[in-house]
């Protein structure tokens, strides 16, 4: 595996990745999509009526496909039909769940943008341009532009994010103008702008006769802190007050007074430094009283933090704790997690409890030209138990938790006490596009390592052990390994409107004692070891089609495979769980691991039809011990009145039966959520 890896990196040398983009011009939208391996290239959307076969992308004689689309104000989703397959724009940050598991992208037509064709002559006039305004802040969720050229609309202007940077341009005649941001429904004015106007402390902005924007009275601003150009600043006050009467509190009796208890506060800041062109970094942390008994006291913790490197011929992204890598691995060997909310399957990019360096490229030169690769190299701070709801079958007794495919990431908390395990995490993918067929060769290994005093390891072997490797440590290097190896092959060799994907990963695990040391003066031990505690082998296979039709009607069918063999009587899987104590050490238990079986068919059916959208599906699974369970689910998405209302609606019923007396099961989830854009 290190050859492989000395390998890919030496093949990585002249690179460029894949892009797109669109912008918006008084001729249309223009979009973009790079990728040197694509034959076709559609778009689709709302604007279209999501018709997979109307606007065809042409390439340019830079390799670029481009079309320009013209579209009305307003508020559009929309995706890339890539040879066949369905794909977000890359360039566009701005996304939203599509319904089935996926994201569309999402686009923002301002009314004043479609009215420059109105004002095109006025325009060519003036040598108009375009106003350019920018919003810091990675902890919102929309922000939107709102001023007296839009008639202060508040759901308007979206604008775009990328990595927390909101940006839009627009044109607009020469003059002087207020606005304002509205962040996640606030209102907030220009933190980069100091000119402002009025009871309301509205931002103003000058647009110059050349296009150009300026701030009246001569105002230059570089940054929004004192301490650098380059550093933009933003944050976010969140507090929480309970109150309740005393007599009401559980196992209390008091006099029913109403009694004000702590507050608790959470400030959030983020800074975001522009180093050079293609090069910044960004810094998040907050300072809370969510762990203090007394309101003046306070914690300080690091969210995350990392650097982009981003040219025309590699992209290079070191984080800790920020979602920053993907892997187009149909399974999910590399990429991304499935977790419970509470029973919806939703994705969680890699990276959330990690820290690590990626690369994302594609081979310029050699016989591997136009290669995508795809290398990884993190370690795990956090650990991310699954902690299901009681109800949530389909996780409670789905894939086991424990390997590369258990459910790593979940919304639980972070432990209070160890959070280190000393996971390493090895990873890439390597895939090409030939013709109509491309291959994917995918792996991964997890090197685990646990340091341990003898009268903390609760191995019953362990003495058995000591004794016949003659050993004279008192602290030992408990370690596990775990490597997944495998390919994949998706093809569109029978149209355009048909994929089709398979996938195998063959999974090794070994658990061993890896070294040894005594805890004294001369710090004498057994030093290297390499003593073999178990062994497990396994795979997990599938494959799956998606079709996708002209009248907005897409379905897609999968089914996966998952299977372990038993361990024998003497070997064991090391798992860590959380030490009660304060020592900052986990609490390995030892467990011998019998034969694992899971079988699973997905299927949904999606048709989207204006302001109507539909997903629904079935899955079944059958696991060891007559365990069985089924679970229906549908999404329903509807939008009325102009999209100011838009409701959305979950559901999942789940049955099933497990145990030698069929201990039947049962559970619904339903979750329903309405929003009104005043």
């Amino acid at each position: 595996m290190k050859n492989i890896l000395t390998i890919v990196f030496l093949i990585s040398t002249v690179i460029s990745i894949a892009s797109a983009g669109y912008e918006i011009t008084e001729n249309g939208v223009i979009f973009t999509y790079s990728d040197t391996t694509a034959k076709d290239v559609y778009v689709a959307g709302d604007f279209n009526n999501w018709s997979q076969n109307k606007d065809k992308m042409e390439r340019d004689k830079s390799g670029i496909f481009k079309i320009t689309i013209k579209i009305a104000p307003g508020k559009y989703q929309y995706k890339f039909i890539v040879d066949g397959v369905w794909k977000e724009d890359s360039g566009n940050p701005n996304s939203t769940d599509d319904g089935y598991g996926g994201k569309n992208s999402v686009i923002n037509i301002a009314n004043n943008e479609q009215s420059k064709a109105l004002q095109s002559e006025k325009a060519k006039d003036t040598n108009a341009g375009k106003a350019i305004f920018k919003y810091y802040n990675p902890d919102a969720g929309e922000v939107y532009l709102a001023g007296e050229f839009n008639n202060w609309n508040p759901n308007d202007i979206l604008m775009d994010n990328n990595n927390g940077e909101w940006t839009i341009s627009i044109d607009l005649p020469p003059g002087e103008y207020e606005y304002k941001f509205v962040v996640d429904g606030n209102w907030t004015a220009d933190p980069l702008n100091p000119t402002t106007r009025g009871d309301m402390g509205n931002s103003v902005i000058k647009i110059n006769d050349d296009g150009t924007a300026s701030y009246p009275g001569g105002a230059k601003i570089l940054s929004n802190t004192t301490s650098s150009s380059r550093i933009l600043f933003s944050g976010q006050l969140a507090s929480k007050f309970i109150t309740y009467r005393d007599r009401d509190m559980p196992g209390y009796i008091g006099d029913g007074r109403w009694r004000l208890y702590n507050p608790e506060m959470q400030v959030d800041v983020n800074l975001k430094i522009h180093i050079a062109d293609g090069v910044s970094a960004f810094s998040s942390f907050d300072v809370n009283t969510l762990k203090s008994d007394t309101i003046y006291a306070s914690h300080i913790e690091l969210d995350s933090v990392g650097i982009t490197l981003n040219d025309n011929s590699f992209s290079i992204n070191a984080s800790y704790n920020r979602e920053f890598f993907s892997s187009g691995d149909p399974l999910g060997l590399v990429g991304n997690y499935s977790y419970a909310e509470p029973t919806f399957k939703n994705t969680q990019k890699f990276g959330i409890g990690y820290a690590g360096i990626s690369m994302d490229a594609i081979v310029q030169k050699s016989f591997l030209k136009d290669t995508e690769v795809k290398l990884l190299f993190a370690n795990m701070f956090k650990d991310w138990s699954l902690q299901t709801d009681s109800l949530d079958f389909p996780n409670l007794f789905g894939r086991r938790q424990i390997g590369f495919w258990s459910n790593k990431v979940s919304r639980s908390d972070e432990p209070d006490d160890f959070s280190d395990y000393g996971t390493n995490v090895y990873a890439g993918r390597i895939s090409k596009n030939i013709y109509f067929i491309t291959p994917g060769f995918t792996f991964r290994i997890d090197k685990n390592r646990w340091w341990m005093p003898l009268d903390e390891i609760s191995y019953d072997r362990m003495d058995t052990i000591i004794s016949d490797y003659d050993l004279h440590s008192d602290w030992f290097d408990m370690g596990s390994m775990e490597i997944g190896l495998g390919g994949d092959l998706t093809s569109d060799l029978l149209s355009d409107n048909l994929t089709i994907w398979c996938e195998y990963l063959d999974w090794q695990y070994r658990s061993s004692i890896d070294a040894g040391n005594r805890e004294n003066s001369d710090n004498t031990g057994d030093s290297t070891l390499d003593i073999e505690l178990g062994r497990q082998n396994g795979y997990l296979a599938g494959g799956g089609f998606s079709i996708n039709l002209p009248s907005n009607f897409n379905t897609n069918l999968s089914a996966e495979m998952e299977h372990y063999n038993p361990m024998d009587s003497l070997e064991i899987y090391i798992v860590p769980n959380h030490n009660s104590g304060t020592n900052g050490r986990p609490t390995l238990t030892y467990e011998n691991l019998s034969e694992y079986n899971r079988f699973e068919i997905d299927g949904n059916i999606r048709y989207d039809y204006k302001r109507l959208s539909v997903n629904t599906g079935y899955s079944i699974e059958k696991i060891k011990d007559n365990i069985s369970i089924n679970a229906a689910r549908t999404n329903i998405i509807f939008k009325a009145l102009k999209d100011k209302l838009v409701i959305k609606g979950k559901g999942v019923y789940s049955f099933g039966k497990m145990g030698i007396s069929d201990i039947k099961l049962s559970g619904i989830d339903f979750i329903l959520n309405a929003k009104y854009y005043f």
